[in-house]
C-alpha cells in the first residue's frame, strides 16, 4: 500500500485513482450490506463516534482519520473478520483521499453524506445505502480527478 500511496509523491495517474475507487465500492458495497443487516450495537456506535468526532475536527487530516475510523468501524459492524484488516491496509489511501477530500469540499457537507450513509445502514437500508456510498465514491473521484468517467458494477 505504500508503495501505491508514495507514487509520484502521493498523487495518483487518473488510471490508479479509478482502480482505487473500484476496489473501495466493490469492498464497501459487500461491508455495508452487511452492517445493515447484522446491526452491531458497538459497530455502530463507533461509526456514529467518529462522525462527531469528525464533525468537531479541526483540521484536514484530522476529519479524513476520523472518516477512515468511520469505515472501519462499518467494517467492523460487518462481523466479517477480514474487512477490518482489509480496510486498515488501505488506511494510507483513506488518509490521503480523505485529506484531499476535505481540501476540496466543505466539511459540514462531508460529515452529513457520512451521516445519511450511517442512516440508511441503521434503517436496515442495505440497497440504499449501498447505492449512497457509490454516490459519494463517484463524487469524490470527479471532485479530485474532475473528470465524470468512473464506472461502477
Amino acid at each position: 500500500m505504500n508503495e501505491i500511496i508514495n507514487f509520484h509523491g502521493g498523487h495518483y495517474r487518473i488510471s490508479l485513482l479509478k482502480s482505487i475507487y473500484r476496489v473501495r465500492n466493490q469492498i464497501e458495497a459487500d461491508i455495508i450490506r452487511l452492517a445493515a443487516g447484522r446491526h452491531d450495537e458497538k459497530g455502530l456506535r463507533q461509526a456514529k463516534y467518529a462522525l462527531a468526532r469528525m464533525a468537531n475536527a479541526e483540521t484536514e487530516k484530522d476529519r479524513s482519520a476520523e472518516y477512515f475510523n468511520f469505515i472501519h468501524a462499518l467494517a467492523m459492524a460487518s462481523e466479517n473478520d477480514v474487512y477490518p484488516l482489509l480496510v486498515n491496509n488501505f488506511k494510507p489511501i483513506y488518509l490521503t483521499l480523505g485529506r484531499w477530500t476535505c481540501e476540496n469540499m466543505r466539511s459540514a457537507d462531508f460529515q452529513k453524506e457520512g451521516q445519511h450513509l450511517l442512516d440508511l445502514v441503521n434503517a436496515g437500508q442495505a440497497e440504499a445505502a449501498v447505492q449512497d456510498n457509490v454516490n459519494l465514491i463517484r463524487k469524490n473521484y470527479q471532485l479530485l480527478s474532475g473528470q465524470d468517467d468512473l464506472e461502477l458494477g
